[in-house]
């Protein structure tokens, strides 16, 4: 959730700045299909077996109220654990870190045993992945929309599309990243 606005980090380098809802996901998860659910295997280089990225389930997620109320909607079966609630782009009421530490411990004894039960699934997202970005600037729009297969949608705000998620992101974070060059 990027929106182009700036901080300086260490060493005087530009950083994206966070905020709730200036990138919107408009793909929705598809559900696995019926039947066989295990992870499928492809082949390394060296001929071993791997795994695809995304074929492990997930079963845990932690993070602030707002991660928790987004996730409920991709990831229903996964165990949800609010250490965090956020107040604006740089402010957060957290919790002390052993009671997080305990709640996270719980939370993921919680999905491994749901993991055991077989409850937990793989998150599919069905093709076009596509990622919207609206920007502070439109010059910054104008950097992030130079990136292959982003489409520049009005003055502030670019698409990334792609066919699967990991293409959408690289587009999305290339045109994030080439953003926050402006000064």
């Amino acid at each position: 959730m990027v929106d182009g606005r700036r901080s300086r980090a260490p060493g005087g380098r530009v950083r994206p700045r966070l905020r709730r809802g200036a990138v919107r996901w408009l793909s929705r998860p598809s559900r696995p299909p019926d039947g066989d659910d295990r992870p499928h295997l492809h082949r390394r280089p060296d001929g071993h077996a791997a795994e695809r990225p995304g074929d492990r389930p997930v079963g845990l997620v932690a993070g602030d109220d707002a991660l928790a109320a987004e996730v409920e909607d991709w990831l229903p079966w996964a165990e949800r654990v609010v250490v965090k609630e956020g107040f604006g782009t740089s402010a957060a009421a957290s919790l002390h870190p052993a009671r997080a530490r305990d709640l996270v411990r719980a939370g993921a004894a919680r999905a491994v045993q749901r993991a055991r039960a077989g409850e937990l699934r793989r998150l599919e997202v069905g093709p076009p992945v596509v990622i919207e970005v609206d920007y502070r600037r439109a010059l910054e729009a104008d950097f992030a929309a130079v990136v292959p297969n982003a489409e520049r949608l009005n003055d502030r705000t670019v698409r990334h599309a792609g066919p699967d998620p990991v293409t959408a992101y690289r587009g999305f974070l290339a045109g994030v990243r080439l953003a926050a060059t402006v000064e």
